[in-house]
C-alpha cells in the first residue's frame, strides 16, 4: 500500500513540475529576448547601416555610439561579414580606444574597405566591459562593396580632373595616364559617359573637362622639353 502511495505522489510531483514549467516559458523566453535587446540597445551602429554603396581599396568611416551611460567599457572592437548579420566575421580592428562615454558621442573609425565586389556585407561594433556583459548592434540591412574604379586616384567613387592632380602630385606613371584618361567621368556602378541627339554623340560636361586637362598636360610636358620658345 505506501508503494502504492509513494508511486502516486510521484506522478503528481512529476505534473505539477510540468505544470510549473509550462507556466514559466513563456516568461523566460520574454526576459531572454528583453535581455538581448538590451544587450543590443548599449551602442548603436550609425553607419553602415544598410543601403550604402562602398567602392573596394576606398577609405570609409565606421560610426557608432553610446546609447546608454557606460562605465566600465575598455574598448570596442569592429568586424564586417560578407555572408550574413550573424557571421561568419572578418576582424576590421580590435581594441578602439573607448573615447568618450557619454550618451550619443560619435566614434568613428576609418576602415580601408577590402578590394572585392559584394553585394550583401553588414557590419558589427562590440562594446567590451571589464565587468558587465558585453553589448553589440549589427547593419540593420545589407550594404554592397564595389570593385575599385580605374583611374579614380583619390577614391572618390568618380574619375575625373581631381584624380588628375592626384596623378601629377604622387608622380603618376604614363600608364596610370592613360588609364585615368580612358575612364574619365566614370562612376561607381556607371557606363559611358557620351549622349547622343540625333545621331550625333555629344560630349558631356566631363568630356570637355577632359579635353581641357589633356591640353594641360601637354602644354607642360612640351614646356619641359621645349622652355624657351614656347615663352617667347
Amino acid at each position: 500500500m505506501a508503494i502504492h502511495e509513494d508511486h502516486a505522489m510521484y506522478s503528481y510531483l512529476i505534473l505539477r513540475s510540468r505544470s510549473y514549467l509550462s507556466f514559466l516559458a513563456p516568461i523566460i523566453a520574454a526576459i531572454s529576448l528583453a535581455s538581448i535587446q538590451s544587450a543590443h540597445a548599449h551602442v548603436e551602429l550609425d553607419s553602415p547601416n544598410g543601403g550604402e554603396m562602398l567602392t573596394g581599396g576606398s577609405t570609409y568611416m565606421i560610426e557608432w555610439r553610446p546609447a546608454v551611460a557606460m562605465h566600465d567599457t575598455l574598448n570596442f572592437d569592429l568586424w564586417y561579414s560578407t555572408t550574413a548579420d550573424v557571421g561568419p566575421w572578418t576582424v576590421i580592428a580590435m581594441n578602439v580606444p573607448p573615447g568618450d562615454l557619454s550618451v550619443g558621442s560619435l566614434h568613428a573609425y576609418a576602415w580601408s574597405v577590402p578590394s572585392i565586389t559584394d553585394s550583401s556585407a553588414w557590419a558589427r561594433v562590440r562594446q567590451d566591459n571589464n565587468v558587465d556583459q558585453d553589448y553589440e548592434d549589427v547593419s540593420a540591412s545589407a550594404f554592397s562593396i564595389a570593385a575599385p574604379l580605374p583611374g579614380d586616384f583619390n577614391s572618390d567613387g568618380t574619375v575625373d580632373a581631381a584624380d588628375y592632380v592626384v596623378w601629377r602630385k604622387t608622380g603618376g606613371t604614363q600608364a596610370q595616364f592613360n588609364t585615368w584618361r580612358a575612364n574619365f567621368g566614370a562612376t561607381a556602378g556607371s557606363g559611358a559617359s557620351q549622349s547622343s541627339v540625333g545621331g550625333h554623340v555629344v560630349p558631356e560636361p566631363d568630356t570637355i573637362a577632359l579635353l581641357i586637362v589633356s591640353i594641360f598636360f601637354c602644354w607642360s610636358l612640351a614646356l619641359r622639353r621645349f622652355p624657351g620658345p614656347l615663352l617667347r
